[in-house]
């Protein structure tokens, strides 16, 4: 799936790529429509969902997003990513580099999310996987979590009951070293969980277009998580 027409043009005149993989367009970084969902989940064989979106800030955002979205949609599909070098798109770097280029990408794709380890390899050899739980471990009230394979995530405190905001204690560690990141945040303000993977990803050392998604992930499950404990028992 690339970002713009002119990407998928690219890739559809490389019978390396047309003879193993199919390919859909969007129409610019804010252009994944209903339509586009629509098509994706006709397919009844579909495995793998691979982003192909321009290599800059804006493609990066659009592919977190649009990858947890599909990841709730699709969960038994892989979804992964191309890593384009910083400013370039299909298009540019099959201009800019030797033939074969795209075909290389392809087969050094990587898995969008930290919560699986999957090995993504050529459509010859077989993908295996081992998942981590994706749900949120309510045991606490006061210390809700969500772990993925490399991160933990701990919102301490419990969750207001204030429907208009998601404003959160939330603890972000590093599961190999057990280094730590707290923070006050508003999980419903996006320019928040920007900022907010920025600076732990560097804090941390951890990527900041995974700590994105997860933040995306985490939200939504709370958002989940606060409306279930807000419904009223029904009486018998």
């Amino acid at each position: 799936m690339t970002e713009a027409i002119i990407d998928a043009a690219t890739l559809l005149q490389q019978s390396a790529v047309t003879s193993s993989y199919s390919v859909l367009s969007c129409y610019g970084t804010n252009g994944f429509t209903q339509e586009h969902q629509a098509a994706i989940r006709s397919l009844p064989h579909l495995k793998e969902i691979i982003f192909a979106f321009d290599g800059d800030d804006a493609g990066r955002k659009a592919v977190a997003k649009y990858a947890a979205l599909l990841r709730d949609q699709l969960p038994q599909v892989v979804i992964s990513s191309l890593e384009l070098p910083a400013g370039d798109d299909v298009n540019s770097v099959f201009l800019s580099h030797e033939p074969g280029v795209l075909e290389h990408l392809l087969n050094e794709r990587k898995d969008f999310f930290a919560s699986s380890e999957k090995v993504i390899t050529t459509p010859a050899t077989v993908a295996t996987s081992v998942v981590v739980s994706p749900g949120l471990d309510t045991g606490n009230p006061y210390k809700l979590g969500y772990s993925t394979e490399k991160i933990n995530y701990y919102v301490q405190g419990g969750l207001s009951k204030v429907l208009d905001s998601m404003k959160v204690t939330l603890v972000v560690e590093r599961r190999d070293n057990g280094q730590k990141s707290r923070n006050k945040v508003d999980l419903y303000e996006d320019r928040q969980i920007d900022k907010l993977a920025r600076e732990v990803g560097e804090r941390l050392q951890l990527d900041v277009s995974l700590l994105e998604t997860d933040l995306h992930r985490l939200t939504d499950l709370l958002d989940s998580h606060r409306e279930k404990e807000l419904v009223p028992p029904v009486a018998d």
